[in-house]
């Protein structure tokens, strides 16, 4: 981030770097993979107020602190899964707008897909106001603390 030409810190000078949880191996979660008939493009909302068009790929599915959790999951034009959430950590510990997650295309095995909340990072738009950012659906919000990944 400090060096990246397209980094979104606008005082690099001062940049210090960033803050992660304690990793955790309780936060590589195994979720079930309930893909869509037929992928579809749909527009996810952004922090601006645009909408950004994004394969929706279908809902993965785990049970996290005894809960049943079932989030949506889309596709980067890359091929890796994205995973926008939010949790209690929001506002708090972590960037308000919530977090995200890029799972490589490796990570599926058959309907099993392993995410790994560790690698869990904050959008650019959390550093840089002109970036726009995709917003989590509601459906990935969690009712419950992820201490894991990029932290305040």
């Amino acid at each position: 981030m400090k060096e990246q030409e397209d980094s979104p810190i606008k005082n690099k000078e001062n940049f210090k770097g960033l803050s992660y949880f304690p990793f955790s191996s309780a936060w590589q979660i195994e979720f079930e993979l309930e893909k869509n008939k037929k992928a579809d493009k749909i527009a996810l909302p952004m922090n601006d107020g645009t909408k950004e068009d994004i394969l929706y790929i279908g809902d993965i599915k785990a049970q996290i602190n005894g809960q049943d959790v079932r989030l949506k999951l889309y596709q980067h034009d890359n091929g890796d899964f994205f995973l926008p959430f939010k949790d209690k950590t929001a506002s708090t510990e972590t960037y308000g707008g919530g977090r995200y997650l890029d799972i490589p295309l490796i990570n599926l095995n058959g309907k099993k897909l392993k995410a790994d909340f560790n690698l869990a990072y904050f959008p650019f738009c959390a550093y840089n106001p002109e970036y726009a950012c995709p917003v989590p659906p509601a459906s990935n919000q969690l009712n419950f603390r992820i201490p894991a990944g990029e932290k305040n």
